[in-house]
């Protein structure tokens, strides 16, 4: 990775390249990588979502993303918030999929 060298190896062959390399990587927890890994990334942390910003986020991703109207967007996201007590968007995704899963079945 330091180098930017990829090499290729398979049965009765290697090549190598130079290439001009950037690795981004992203996990929720770091306490079971090896230090050895971590030493290579320049780690940053963000802050969670406000209360504003979580309604906001997954009105857009519900909406735009999921084809959630509104209504029901709005719905999901107060919810998640006070039943779930999450400011997890993907919470509201697994919700939303599972509504539109449950109506699928229904229509059929």
């Amino acid at each position: 990775m330091e180098r930017g060298i990829v090499v290729e190896i398979k049965y009765k062959r290697h090549s190598r390249i130079q290439l001009t390399t950037t690795v981004l990587a992203a996990c929720n927890k770091v306490e079971f990588l090896p230090p050895e890994l971590l030493s290579m990334f320049l780690r940053l942390r963000f802050r969670d979502y406000t209360i504003d910003e979580f309604l906001e986020v997954v009105k857009v991703v519900l909406t735009e993303r999921e084809n959630i109207p509104f209504p029901t967007a709005t719905y999901i996201d107060e919810k998640v918030l006070t039943e779930l007590l999450s400011r997890d968007p993907r919470n509201a995704i697994k919700i939303a999929r599972l509504l539109e899963y449950f109506h699928t079945m229904v229509q059929r």
